[in-house]
């Protein structure tokens, strides 16, 4: 298996060395994000290294969906860092897990059935929409491995999806939730989410989680996964954290600073493998970042590739500036010169 594994692994490099993902437009415009939000929240990573861990996370994507096909009773997998003890405190005392979408982070849930723990899925309709298919196999998988444990998937967007969790805790179940799953959720506010530090700015976290953990009284558990320069999978847990004597509002601080200190804490050494940053400008408030200097004196509109990147929308084409957001439309001759100046490809 090992082996078979590995050669397919090859074969997914050479494809994408072959690729040109800069004559995708989805693929580019993802990509100006990606930097843009490197640039803020990441600012020690130099402009030029983008396009390199841009790469990278697109291997990193595909190299997720190779893994899902070899979860098995037998796995070609080198594990660091899963303790069994957590499966027994999980076993004893269900609560809800949280998890981030960064290394095999689908293998969590393939870990934690085969370790006896019954547990429930928690994902966005979007996402299972969109990954019905994936999801479905997954669920085979594991009947395959531990067909009497209990495991089950349920719609964060359902009303009764409170409801839902606690009577599937009450049974003995705890539930697995993404907790950067942004996808498909209801729009931020101050009444549903926080502002809380994250790597060099800040992010608006929703409170939902530690507000149904505090509510029910039960534990929140976190694990992270990351893959190492040797292909090996390295698991962190942080917590658990319950309420304890805190009042509600405190718990919501304190859990989510933690959590996503901790993870900021080694995300930073995997910053690649993290598949939320074409994103995570849209779950800030970019009006309070800390730019250095006065961004109103600095805006610039000639072309620069370490202040800007390019869109491209149908037939209209822009500069993305990095630090403000804003985007300037251009010709489509200077789009395709730029384009082959900055990543060597052209129509």
């Amino acid at each position: 298996m090992l082996n078979s594994y590995q050669n397919k692994l090859i074969e997914l490099k050479e494809r994408l060395v072959q690729s040109s993902w800069p004559n995708q437009q989805k693929m580019l415009n993802a990509y100006a994000f990606f930097s843009a939000n490197l640039t803020h929240f990441m600012p020690s990573i130099p402009a030029t290294q983008h396009k390199e861990w841009f790469s990278e996370a697109i291997l990193n994507r595909q190299w997720n969906a190779l893994d899902e096909s070899f979860f098995h009773v037998e796995h070609p997998f080198t594990i660091h860092g899963w303790d069994n003890t957590w499966a027994k405190q999980l076993k004893k005392r269900p609560g809800l897990i949280c998890t981030f979408h960064t290394g095999s982070y689908r293998f969590i849930n393939y870990l934690l059935h085969r370790a006896g723990v019954p547990l429930a899925l928690l994902i966005g309709d979007y996402a299972f929409r969109e990954h019905r298919q994936s999801f479905n196999q997954m669920k085979q998988r594991l009947k395959t491995t531990s067909a009497h444990i209990p495991f089950s998937i349920l719609n964060a967007t359902d009303p009764k999806v409170a409801f839902k969790i606690k009577s599937t805790l009450e049974q003995g179940s705890s539930v697995l939730t993404y907790l950067d799953g942004y996808q498909g959720v209801q729009a931020l506010t101050p009444q549903n989410a926080i502002r809380m530090p994250f790597l060099a700015q800040h992010q608006l976290l929703r409170k939902g989680l530690p507000y149904l953990a505090y509510k029910l009284n039960v534990p929140i558990y976190t694990v992270c996964c990351f893959r190492q320069a040797d292909h090996s999978l390295r698991y962190v847990w942080l917590g658990p954290f319950e309420k304890l004597d805190m009042g509600l509002a405190d718990f919501i601080d304190y859990t989510l600073y933690k959590i996503y200190s901790g993870f900021a804490s080694y995300v930073q050494h995997y910053p690649a493998q993290w598949q939320n940053w074409s994103s995570l400008h849209l779950y800030a408030n970019r009006n309070d970042f800390f730019i250095p200097g006065n961004p109103q004196q600095q805006i610039i509109k000639e072309p620069d590739e370490a202040r800007h990147a390019l869109l491209a929308l149908n037939n209209d084409f822009f500069l993305l500036d990095k630090l403000t957001y804003q985007a300037y439309q251009i010709q489509k001759m200077q789009f395709n010169n730029l384009r082959q100046q900055w990543h060597g490809k052209s129509n």
